[in-house]
Formats: C-alpha cells, sequence, structure tokens
C-alpha cells in the first residue's frame, strides 16, 4: 500500500475510533442531572491501626481533643469579601473533548510508587478542593472544604471550621478526622513512599483534631498566605474507601480512583485504558451552588484522548473530533491555524497572557554522574549549547530564552542573572580546566587517558520540535568539542528514568509551586540519591543552607532574601542550563467553547498554567448547533484571533 494512502487510512480509522468512543461514553453514563440521586453514606469508621500508627511515628505530632477545647477570640474569616469567580452566563452541560499529549497513566493513584505522573495533575490536582483554596484575582484565601479559617497570634497555628455540607464524590461526609487518615495511609510504610514522612516534617507541625469539625495545624514558622500553605499540607482522604489497605497497596489500588472533594470524578469502569479517560461531574456535588463554585466545572464530561501523533490529534481537531487544541509552540500556532475553518470563524484563536510561575524548560544535568559531576564541565557545557539559537528557531524569531530557574513570581524571582551564552572558546576553556585537554580526530576533546567528552541528553517523543531542538544543540556542541548524544525515549521511560538519576543530561520541565517559591524538595540533599525531583542530584552544603533559611522565612522580605539566594545557588551550580520562557498560553478552540468574560475575570484566572485547569469554560449549546450546520453549509462567522493581556 502506497504509504500516503496507509497514512490517511491511520487518520480516518483514528479519527472514527474517537467519534465512536465518544458516542459510547455518551451511551454509558446520563448527565448528572438526569439522574436520580443515591443514598446518602455515612461515615466509615477509622481503623485502629491509625491512631497507634500516628502516636509512634517520626512525623508531627497529632492530637484529638473536643470541639468544645478551640481556643476562644480567634478572628474567624470567611472570605464573604471576595468577588465570585466565573461569568454568571455559563451554562452546564455537554462533553470537552481533549488532545492529551502526555503518558497514559501507570495508575490511578494519587500516592505510592510511581503516582507521580502527568495525568494526575489533570486527574486530582487540579480537581481536588482543599481546606481552602487561593482566589487567584485576590490572591486570598477563600473557603473551600472549610466554610471558616482563623490564624492565631503566634503566626503560625492555622485553625479551621469544615462547611457541614462538605462530602466526597461517593456521598460520605468529611470529617475533621480524615485529615489524620489520610497523613497515615499517605506515609505508612504499606504506601512505599520513603519520602512522604520527611517531605511532611519539613511543612507541617502539629496537627489538632477538634471533634468532627474543627481542626488546627502548626506550621514550622509563620509565612505569608499561612492558611493555604497549611491547607496543602492536609490533603483529604475518604477511610471507607481505604478498608483494603494494608502491604499490597500500591497493588490493589493500583486502577482504584479514590473518592474526590472536586467537581469531577474518574470511573474507572468507564476508562479505556491507553486510549481514553473521562473525567465526569459529580452529580449533586456539594459545591456546585456555593458562591466561588457555582460558576465553574459546567461541562458534564472532560475526555482525555491520548494520541501520540501530534499530526493525527491536529486532523482530528480540524474535523470537529477534538474541542481545544493548546498550543504552546509557534509553528503549530501560524502553520496548522491557516485553514478555512479559522477564516470562517468556527475556530477561534485566543492568545492569552497570564502571571503563573513559568515552567524551568532546560537540560538538567545530573551532578551525581560522570562527566556532569565536574563544575567546570558544567560550566563548559552552559557555554556549548546554543539555547539561544535554538530558541530562535524553533520559535520562528519570536521566542525568548529564560535566564534563571525560577521566572514568573514576580518579586520573588531573582533578577538581573546573567545569561550564559554560546562561546565556543569560553567552553573549551572550562573543558580543559575539567582535563580534557586534547583534540580527538572527530573534532571530540578528550582527557589524555582516551576519555572523550560525550553526553547523552535524555528527551521524550511527544514534539517533533523538541527532537529538532536537540538536533540543533547537538550540531553546534560539536565545535566546542563536545559530543551530544541524542537519547529519544518514551515518555514513561524517561520520567522513570531522569526521576531515579539515571541520566547524564536531560531535557525537562516541570510545574513550578505556586504561589511562593518553594525549591526544597527539587534541590536538597536529602532527596539527592532517591527517585525525587532533585533530578541534578543536587547535595551541596551551601544550597542546603539556603534552601533552609528560604524554608524558615517568616515574612515577605526575608522569603525574598532567602530565595534570592538559593536561585543564585541554582546559577552559580550550573546545573541548569535555561531553556525557552513561556509567558502566554494559546488556545484554539471551536467557537461553541465559551470562555468567561467579567471585570474579575477576563477570559481566566490569572494563574493557569493550562487555562483549562480553571475550569471556568462552558460549552454553548446553541452555538455548537450553529457550528456543526455551518459546517454542512458553508456559512461563516466573523473571524477571531484575540490577544487577552489584562494580566501582562
Amino acid at each position: 500500500m502506497n504509504k500516503w494512502v496507509k497514512a490517511g487510512a491511520c487518520a480516518l480509522i483514528g479519527a472514527m475510533a474517537l467519534g465512536l468512543s465518544a458516542q459510547w461514553a455518551v451511551r454509558a453514563w446520563q448527565p448528572p442531572e438526569s439522574r436520580g440521586a443515591e443514598p446518602a453514606l455515612g461515615p466509615a469508621p477509622y481503623p485502629e491501626a491509625m491512631k497507634r500508627y500516628l502516636a509512634e511515628w517520626e512525623g508531627p505530632a497529632v492530637e484529638w481533643k473536643s470541639e468544645a477545647e478551640l481556643p476562644e477570640g480567634l478572628a474567624w474569616e470567611n472570605g464573604a469579601d471576595l468577588p465570585d469567580r466565573g461569568d454568571p452566563h455559563a451554562l452546564k452541560g455537554g462533553i470537552l473533548r481533549l488532545w492529551n499529549n502526555g503518558p497514559s497513566p501507570s495508575t490511578f493513584r494519587t500516592f505510592g510508587p510511581n503516582s507521580r505522573q502527568f495525568f494526575r495533575y489533570y486527574m486530582y490536582d487540579t480537581v481536588q478542593i482543599k481546606l481552602v483554596e487561593l482566589h487567584s484575582a485576590a490572591m486570598k484565601p477563600m473557603p473551600g472544604l472549610a466554610e471558616s479559617w482563623a490564624v492565631a497570634p503566634d503566626g503560625r497555628t492555622v485553625y479551621f471550621r469544615l462547611d457541614p455540607t462538605a462530602r466526597y464524590s461517593n456521598g460520605r461526609p468529611v470529617r475533621a478526622g480524615d485529615f489524620a487518615f489520610a497523613w497515615y495511609v499517605h506515609c505508612h510504610p504499606h504506601a512505599q513512599d520513603p519520602l512522604a514522612v520527611l517531605s511532611l516534617r519539613r511543612r507541617a507541625g502539629k496537627l489538632t483534631i477538634y471533634g468532627e469539625r474543627a481542626l488546627s495545624l502548626t506550621l514550622p514558622s509563620s509565612k505569608p498566605l499561612a492558611p493555604y500553605l497549611a491547607a496543602l499540607q492536609l490533603p483529604a482522604e475518604e477511610p471507607g474507601f481505604y478498608s483494603e489497605y494494608g502491604s499490597d497497596f500500591p497493588t490493589r489500588y493500583q486502577w482504584r480512583a479514590a473518592p474526590t472533594t472536586g467537581a469531577y470524578e474518574v470511573k474507572p469502569e468507564l476508562v479505556q485504558r491507553g486510549r481514553r479517560i473521562t473525567l465526569l461531574r459529580v452529580k449533586n456535588w456539594w459545591a456546585g451552588d456555593k458562591p466561588f463554585y457555582r460558576h465553574t466545572a459546567n461541562v458534564d464530561a472532560i475526555e482525555h484522548h491520548f494520541l501520540p501523533d501530534e499530526a493525527q490529534a491536529w486532523e482530528l481537531f480540524l474535523k470537529n473530533e477534538l474541542d481545544i487544541m493548546l498550543v504552546r509552540k509557534t509553528a503549530p500556532w501560524q502553520d496548522k491555524l491557516e485553514t478555512p475553518e479559522v477564516r470562517r470563524g468556527l475556530i477561534e484563536k485566543h492568545t492569552f497572557y497570564a502571571r503563573y510561575p513559568m515552567p524551568p524548560y532546560g537540560i538538567y544535568l545530573n551532578t551525581g554522574m560522570q562527566p556532569t559531576d565536574d563544575l567546570n564541565v558544567r560550566l563548559g557545557i552552559q557555554h556549548a549549547l546554543d539555547m539561544s539559537g535554538a530558541v530562535a528557531a524553533i520559535s520562528r524569531g519570536t521566542g525568548e530564552r529564560k535566564r534563571g530557574y525560577s521566572e514568573g513570581y514576580g518579586p520573588w524571582s531573582l533578577p538581573g542573572l546573567e545569561e550564559r551564552r554560546y562561546e565556543p572558546d569560553k567552553a573549551r576553556a572550562y573543558f580543559h580546566r575539567a582535563g580534557y585537554t586534547e583534540t580527538g580526530e572527530d573534532g571530540i576533546l578528550r582527557k589524555p587517558d582516551g576519555t572523550r567528552l560525550s553526553v547523552a541528553l535524555i528527551y521524550s517523543d511527544t514534539s517533533p520540535q523538541t527532537a529538532r531542538m536537540i538536533a540543533w544543540l547537538k550540531q553546534y556542541a560539536r565545535p566546542c568539542g563536545l559530543e551530544i548524544v541524542q537519547d529519544c525515549l518514551d515518555v514513561s521511560v524517561s520520567v522513570s528514568k531522569v526521576r531515579n538519576k539515571r541520566h547524564q543530561a536531560a531535557y525537562w520541565a516541570s510545574v513550578l509551586p505556586y504561589p511562593l517559591p518553594d525549591h526544597y524538595e527539587s534541590f536538597h540533599s536529602a532527596f539527592a540519591r532517591t527517585e525525587s525531583e532533585n533530578i541534578t542530584a543536587t547535595a551541596d552544603a551551601a544550597m542546603d543552607a539556603a534552601l533552609e533559611a528560604e524554608y524558615r522565612a517568616s515574612t515577605p522580605e526575608n522569603l525574598q532574601q532567602a530565595t534570592w539566594t538559593v536561585q543564585q545557588r541554582i546559577h552559580d551550580m550550573a546545573a541548569f542550563v535555561p531553556g525557552w520562557k513561556e509567558n502566554c498560553v494559546r488556545i484554539a478552540n471551536w467557537r461553541y467553547v465559551r470562555f468567561p468574560d467579567t471585570p474579575d475575570t477576563p477570559f481566566s484566572t490569572p494563574y493557569p498554567y493550562d487555562v483549562q485547569e480553571a475550569h471556568l469554560y462552558w460549552i454553548d449549546p446553541t452555538l455548537r448547533e450553529a457550528t456543526r450546520r455551518a459546517l454542512r453549509t458553508g456559512e461563516s462567522f466573523p473571524e477571531v484571533d484575540a490577544v487577552h493581556d489584562a494580566y501582562k
């Protein structure tokens, strides 16, 4: 069969499969409003092992008191002065179909081995409701599972009163003891997460449970935004779901999706593993009519379609088999959207400038493996990689290069960092200091004993533009005497290899902590030899001291000084080669997908990494019918290529 015919047939089969799978999903479930309410479930008992474990463990102290023992005179807040979120014109209903270019998850567990993977962000992190949430327009705490909160005079202890209507997606009530239970299941040896207790101990002090509806957490030191930071350390877990928790937890719960406090849940029986995962809106969601949430989570379902071929995803999008494309690179934004569907106004283009901490795209060098364990080699690599040229090439001159690791935090980001430019002479000088003083016949530097200056660079196979960028870096590294070996891997393989430090160099990025910088787990020596976010294997006494100061900073001024010191040390250690700067989000969507347009929410909240994660969009059924009719009749609408720069 001719290869072009074969490719077209494959694309057609993919489109048919996607359309049939969407129809199957609709038949398999009904919108929440059309189904009857299930009987309310009572609270599940806590296991006896929980209190025994928490009484003897090495983590923070846990105390149990009655609600009557809550301190008097606390200044309770409830966020009533904050503006509502979202758009009152939002409509409920419909299915949003998305392309997910990340790997299909290998587990539905949110903790334990291999649980920190890309889809957890969409399945859990952007769905689960915490004790308090951060109102992203006002940057103040707002109600979540807690209806009110108070900070003690010491600035460290935060008290929470639970909303009596708060429920998990299985209907069981949220209780104060559930937060202690979460510590138990996350940190017990059954979870097989040896760093869990260490991480919690760094961020949390004593937890006190006051009856069924109140609790408090004492932080190690006073912090800006203390209620929100305390809430980050207190996930809620429903005890009944973990009734079979034991030594076989990772395998027994591998494909079980825990009940959520948020608006969406995964039904494992509706999952087509490796192809599609659907998030269903929880029927009778407890927060669905409450301020700050009533105009959110508008669609009935969010379908994530895992398509490894970007070209196929674009083809399906242009055929109206997908509803939104998130476009982070210039080439597809310019090329793929030069189509009749855009010119006829059927597909809209939106460029949104956000204020989120920019993901640290770049090259990460493993300080625990030769030859990148040598500072002079790392400094040489900084000047041997033509990153500015690569960024300009793949962005067609529109992109910018990052200067430092932690950009996008406003006053918390260190200004004035020197850009290490591509300079072959300077690169060779550093390599000579590292002992690579001879040049081989192939032009690659080597030591007198014959050791060649060769570094394997891992990257995933998710984007052809990434491959072109790595090829560019490889080409320009050779005149500097450095050989770059391209090591393209499946995403899941590369994630495992990098997180376990089995690499010399890796093209990588992650979502930075929000709203304040927190570099501890990414650069502290405690995480240098285990599976963790410290993928540079950094183990440096000066870095540890700077991280401790950042961790203990109790005022905005102290935090700024401390985090600037950390960021300078990251620069000095030269284990991170800054890559491209992502300072806006580009979205292409069919015109029936609508976004907020209010004074407090112009298109989106100010701080999303992914506009979809705010769950403020909706589907207009009237526009959808008009759009699909126009596809048949050739009708046109005004072209939309909008720039939303209120937060630029």
